[in-house]
């Protein structure tokens, strides 16, 4: 009797839990729903291709954090883009034509672009990976050099998502699986708020690029203007006009000497041809960049290199400077 009277109370109480723990998994389920309906959720999985040869963890984006870290973070800007046309520039430098629909974070000044990648060193960015007409969100880089007409801009990361086919996402050569309440009209919204949260490279530092400007301009804007012999060329560059010597530094005229800290020599990187063994020149130049130290110089405008021969102009480069010209022999 005892016995049952037990089992008849364990019934009663496990009725009520149930009860209560109906009502709170309501409540929880309720409360669930109001914040995914008030929140933006996308849900990341990396699916890889059958007999892929990827580490997991380089390529698993489960969830936003990771994918920030690998994608967002590496970016200067993000846009929809409408994919206009492709083209090969020499050999191997792929560029894909964009308008411009939507800046989602950063800065866009231009309404089309090209977004310029070598060919060949990716599995995603083919010719034919982008369809005319469709609309993509785009991870973008911005660059520039004295070599390039205007600035450039690269894909931060090999990653492909159609606007309005989310299904066919892709990371490298795997898919990205979004979840269900994602939808073309919330996907840029969503990396909009990712960027301005958790940060993305809006001061990534552009070396100083000085165009059509006279020669004193060019001096003042410049980061650094150096006096140097040049040793020997090291290389040319196979994608654009540009070629690489070694220098002897002989007088650093403005701006920091930190790529000087161990050595008299550098390495500057100029205008293919511009220079002559043997010979010493003045050269107006972009630090790589400012927080660290680099092992090489850029030229900062198409005009500033000055021949030591060219004896007036370099009178007035150091008098521009408010320095003393050192006297030679």
């Amino acid at each position: 009797m005892k016995k049952k009277i037990i089992t008849i109370s364990s019934l009663i109480l496990g009725l009520v839990l149930c009860i209560f723990g109906v009502k709170y998994s309501m409540e929880a389920y309720s409360e669930y729903q109001e914040y995914l309906h008030s929140e933006i959720e996308v849900e990341y999985k990396y699916v890889a291709p059958e007999g892929a040869m990827y580490r997991k963890e380089f390529y698993d984006l489960s969830d936003a954090d990771k994918f920030h870290a690998t994608v967002v973070s590496d970016s200067t800007c993000a846009i929809v883009g409408k994919f206009k046309s492709f083209r090969i520039e020499g050999d191997r430098l792929g560029k894909w034509n964009f308008d411009v629909k939507t800046v989602v974070y950063g800065d866009m000044p231009k309404n089309n672009i090209d977004v310029t990648a070598i060919m060949w060193q990716s599995e995603l960015f083919t010719e034919d990976v982008f369809k005319k007409g469709e609309e993509y969100l785009l991870f973008l880089i911005e660059d520039d050099t004295i070599f390039y007409n205007e600035p450039q801009y690269g894909f931060s990361a090999e990653i492909l998502i159609p606007i309005n086919n989310l299904k066919t996402s892709q990371w490298n050569t795997g898919k990205i699986v979004y979840s269900e309440n994602t939808n073309s009209v919330n996907i840029a919204e969503h990396y909009r708020k990712l960027a301005n949260e958790k940060g993305y490279s809006k001061d990534k530092y552009i070396p100083t690029v000085i165009r059509n400007q006279d020669l004193k301009t060019c001096v003042e804007k410049s980061d650094v203007v150096i006096r140097f012999k040049v040793l020997y060329k090291m290389f040319d560059a196979n994608l654009w006009p540009a070629s690489t010597y070694k220098v002897e530094k002989i007088e650093c005229l403005k701006g920091i000497e930190y790529t000087f800290q161990e050595s008299t020599q550098c390495e500057v990187r100029v205008y293919k041809d511009s220079l002559n063994i043997g010979e010493e020149y003045i050269l107006t130049c972009s630090i790589i960049n400012p927080n660290r130290i680099s092992s090489y110089l850029l030229q900062s405008a198409l005009n500033g290199i000055i021949p030591i021969e060219d004896k007036e102009t370099v009178a007035q480069v150091y008098e521009w400077l408010g320095l003393k010209e050192p006297v030679t022999e």
